[in-house]
């Protein structure tokens, strides 16, 4: 859980770092040259998703694969912030990747932890009370058979004595 947390504490900060990064590029350029240029980039990202099973429970591996062909835009009136920009949402992009792979794993573990605390309990308090109460009556009953066994054991040579005498 603390790796989780401490991704996400990361992920807000470069997410905060990142867009003020952005900010700073479009006072420079102007907002319409930003975003002209931005869909100028040529950056692919590709992501593949794999499972791998961990006490019984699927666990998803996310690899993302970002591609791109340098260089993103002309030198000649792109600002440094917008480079800069490009270069920390690609960090952040993985840095998702990694997030959403850890969360997902502890979202899963944690409900199949949930479903084996479900029988546990049932086990607990049901099926387990259950067994003792019938294996006490058996052994009651055992019990009790045996006693009368005792008893007819004795009745049996009291009468073999008596008819010998």
């Amino acid at each position: 859980m603390d790796i989780a947390e401490k991704l996400e504490s990361d992920l807000n900060k470069m997410l905060k770092d990142a867009y003020a990064t952005v900010d700073r590029s479009i006072v420079i350029m102007g907002k319409s040259r930003a975003e002209s240029l931005s869909f100028a980039g040529g950056i692919t990202s590709e992501i593949s998703i794999s499972n791998r099973r961990v006490m019984g429970v699927d666990i998803p591996m996310i690899k993302l694969k970002i591609t791109d062909n340098p260089p993103h835009h002309s030198p000649y009136g792109v600002s440094f912030y917008l480079e800069e920009g490009i270069v920390k949402f690609k960090e952040i992009l993985k840095l998702i990747a990694q997030l959403a792979e850890k969360k997902i794993a502890l979202l899963r573990i944690a409900e199949e932890v949930f479903k084996t605390i479900r029988k546990v309990n049932a086990l607990e308090k049901i099926y387990i009370p259950n067994y003792e109460d019938t294996f006490k009556n058996i052994s009651e009953r055992l019990d009790e058979e045996g006693r009368e066994s005792f008893c007819m054991s004795k009745m049996i040579k009291a009468r073999l004595k008596d008819q010998r005498a």
